[in-house]
């Protein structure tokens, strides 16, 4: 809990504390106060004092996923940036390491159409075939909205989103939904589908008896005062 002050007070033990950060470039981080003030990823999360840290919209490519992003000291990270736009959006999360919990799986996507990593299986198929082996590295509640590999494989492209079991009965999905700031029809459909698929598969671990958070920026505006344009509008 931020205080008047601006320090951040220490959450009790019996509660997991969670920090959600739209950063719009990983990069451009510690050009900005209190981040300016430490040489390192690790002390920029320590700062946070969270169990479980999102950061949304990192543009970055592959050549830059250095040891300072990926091998922490406090905390587990798994990252996620688009296959083909370099640059682009991209998701992170960190995990701290405690003994209060452990993390079980961890799935790249949301669709379930992407390769598994060292696999030549998705995690659909893997699911559909180790179900119920421990081997099995999928999370499962697929949805039954896309039927085509090709159309799931193109929403998961961009990097936009990670899905991680914890052994508290506990799913984490941190995403960054597209936004169609292009305002064109096929970006439009792309970003309905990606979103009634979250929503879907949230709805489908919840029947499986799972414990669902949502963590991100999810790009909808309820209304005008949610929108930066809003002034020009009214």
């Amino acid at each position: 809990m931020v205080q008047i002050d601006g320090s951040i007070s220490i959450p009790p033990s019996n509660c997991i504390r969670l920090v959600s950060f739209n950063i719009n470039g990983y990069k451009t981080l510690n050009h900005y106060h209190p981040w300016n003030q430490f040489d390192n990823l690790s002390k920029s999360l320590d700062f946070f004092n969270a169990d479980i840290i999102s950061f949304q919209e990192l543009k970055l490519q592959q050549s830059d996923i250095n040891k300072n992003l990926a091998n922490l000291s406090n905390y587990k990270s798994f990252i996620s940036i688009p296959i083909s736009k370099k640059g682009y959006s991209g998701v992170s999360l960190f995990i701290k390491n405690s003994n209060n919990y452990k993390i079980l799986k961890v799935e790249n996507g949301i669709t379930g159409f992407l390769t598994i990593k060292g696999s030549k299986n998705t995690y659909r198929k893997e699911w559909l075939y180790k179900e119920n082996d421990e081997s099995c590295c999928s999370i499962g509640g697929y949805t039954d909205n896309i039927i085509d590999w090709k159309i799931g494989q193109s929403i998961d492209s961009d990097g936009r989103c990670i899905i991680v079991e914890l052994s508290i009965n506990l799913i984490i999905i941190v995403t960054y939904c597209p936004a169609n700031s292009s305002n064109n029809e096929i970006e439009e459909i792309s970003r309905c589908l990606f979103i009634e698929t979250l929503f879907q598969r949230v709805k489908n671990l919840e029947k499986m008896g799972k414990n669902v958070i949502i963590m991100g920026d999810i790009n909808i505006s309820p209304s005008l005062i949610d929108r930066e344009d809003r002034k020009s509008v009214v």
